[in-house]
């Protein structure tokens, strides 16, 4: 339960057209998050991906950092997202959009992405 696999992740330019062109957001700062709920199949219940972009965070090593944390808290909490959409046979694409200048602390990554997660679990009951 507490890895983050190749099939978990959000990759291809078609699953990346669809979350942005049709996906719904909310923002917990320092994150904006996008998701799509989508009918389940075989693979997993959710799919993930993080962007910082290079004009928030001009340097690649603070832009890795964060990828990295961001990845790592993700792989820690995702439990009850998953559940959540494997319980209604639902799957979700994720993206989480960093939209602060500077670094933030692990302990402030964790803490809004539980916050994120617990938004998006919320959000989406709405509609099962």
């Amino acid at each position: 339960m507490f890895t983050f696999k190749k099939s978990e992740r959000l990759c291809g330019t078609k699953q990346f057209a669809e979350l942005f062109a049709s996906g719904r957001s909310f923002v917990v700062f320092p994150y904006r998050i996008v998701f799509l709920e989508k009918e389940a199949d075989n693979n997993p219940a959710v799919l993930f991906a993080v962007s910082i972009p290079r004009r928030r965070m001009k340097r690649a090593v603070d832009r890795n950092k964060l990828k990295r944390r961001t990845r790592e808290v993700w792989r820690k909490n995702k439990a009850d997202l998953i559940d959540h959409f494997t319980k209604h046979h639902k799957k979700c694409y994720v993206a989480f959009i960093y939209l602060e200048n500077d670094l933030v602390s692990y302990q402030v990554a964790e803490r809004k992405i539980k916050d994120a997660i617990n938004r998006l679990i919320k959000e989406t009951s709405e509609y099962f």
